[in-house]
């Protein structure tokens, strides 16, 4: 189908049209054409003022429960979500019923894609069973399509098992990925150790439970030369143990996630678990440091960290309520709130996520596949139930004012347009 979008300004540094105005032609998923005032026959012309193309985002972590957990989210609500938060392609986590822990469960999650208009690649099990004792095959996984190897929502406690799994891949040069937490540094935490915690009496969970585990597996990284990504730091000391590692030459890549750029302690005064997430959200100094690692690249990129719950098991008391917050939809609001330019915002959420997984990146230009976002960045307008894409509402953003406004996506053969 011949679809003509008008009037379009491009935002995409790796673009020759880059900053210019112009009319995109796609044809059967490709960019067929793009220049001035193009007139083609029997094309359907889409043309809204104030709109401007980026190259789609690619989310790294978010949790999606199917199978097993498909009343939570599915792979169709997911992708409703991560369409109207910027995304085209989202690499999902292993934990699910069952895990995906071998080539045929890999394989199921990337047929996913082929009929949905987002994209979706396997995040092989580091381990069987996402239980952190045995690894797994991961070049069988690797050679059906796994992006990367990781237990998810599970941080590998055992040293040892992290080794043999580091090992294990640099062969064929893959990434582990883990999130630092040690929680047996804090058991049964509840948020950030601090004022607020004093204040709500609530046990706390140190950045100690972080930089432990973030030393321990930069340590391992040096031994190994494998390649690691970070997930989810948020705390300023591991910002600054992650800079020296990078100036030593180590093979290591960050993530933050959105929430920990926008909101601190503070906004858990008032027992609101929509805020009650791991990494937990800290000092207004921690969130200061994430957002300066962002912009000198010791953090290489941000995640949506995409968790969502039922209402009752976060319509509850604080101490009883589960971790994790319904966020796909908000990454490109919460940089933009955070004061990043649009560019900046294609490199942290387009570039970056695909360079360290290493897949192609896409780039708006005439004859290239077509993968980008649509939206109008000076639309001021607010997120409410309505919009909520999402089959859970543990959304920390239900009811906030948003500039900008993504309007839609094109992945290959798929076109989507997002609704008033």
């Amino acid at each position: 189908m011949l679809r003509l979008l008008r009037n379009v300004h491009v935002i995409d540094p790796l673009s020759p049209l880059h900053d210019q105005t112009v009319d995109l032609l796609l044809d059967d998923g490709v960019i067929a054409r793009a220049g001035q005032d193009l007139d083609i026959e029997a094309a359907e012309v889409l043309e809204v003022e104030g709109l401007h193309a980026m190259p789609g985002g690619l989310d790294i972590g978010a949790w999606v429960g199917d199978p097993g957990f498909e009343h939570r989210e599915d792979f169709d609500s997911l992708s409703k979500a991560a369409a109207a938060g910027g995304f085209t392609e989202v690499a999902v986590w292993p934990n699910t019923e069952p895990v995906v822990d071998g080539k045929a469960e890999v394989a199921y999650v990337a047929r996913q894609g082929e009929r949905l208009p987002v994209a979706f690649h396997a995040i092989g099990a580091l381990t069987r069973q996402c239980a952190g004792t045995t690894i797994t095959e991961m070049l069988d996984m690797r050679d059906a399509g796994a992006v990367a190897f990781s237990d998810g929502l599970q941080p590998v406690r055992h040293a040892g098992v992290l080794l043999r799994a580091m090992l294990y891949v640099l062969p064929f040069d893959g990434l582990v990925i883990n999130q630092p937490f040690d929680d047996s540094v804090a058991p049964n935490g509840q948020m950030h150790e601090g004022r607020i915690s004093t204040l709500l009496g609530l046990k706390g969970m140190p950045p100690l439970a972080e930089t432990l585990m973030l030393q321990r597996d930069l340590d391992i990284l040096r031994y190994t030369g494998s390649r690691l990504l970070v997930h989810g730091i948020s705390s300023a000391e591991s910002v600054a143990r992650i800079r020296r590692a990078k100036e030593e030459g180590l093979r290591v890549y960050a993530s933050v996630p959105l929430m920990n750029l926008l909101f601190t302690e503070d906004d858990l005064a008032s027992f609101d678990t929509r805020f009650k997430v791991v990494p937990p959200l800290r000092t207004p100094e921690d969130r200061a440091a994430l957002i300066e690692g962002l912009r000198d690249g010791t953090i290489d990129l941000v995640t949506s960290n995409h968790l969502p719950v039922e209402a009752e098991h976060k319509e509850c008391e604080f101490a009883f309520a589960e971790f994790g917050a319904s966020t796909v939809q908000h990454v490109w609001y919460g940089l933009r709130q955070a004061g990043f330019s649009l560019e900046e915002i294609v490199e942290l959420m387009a570039l970056r996520p695909r360079q360290v997984l290493g897949l192609p990146v896409p780039t708006i230009a005439t004859g290239r596949p077509a993968n980008l976002v649509l939206c109008t960045p000076h639309t001021h307008w607010t997120f409410g139930e309505s919009h909520n894409r999402s089959r859970s509402s543990n959304d920390p953003f239900l009811g906030s004012h948003q500039t900008g406004r993504i309007r839609g996506m094109a992945r290959g053969r798929f076109f989507t347009w997002i609704d008033e």
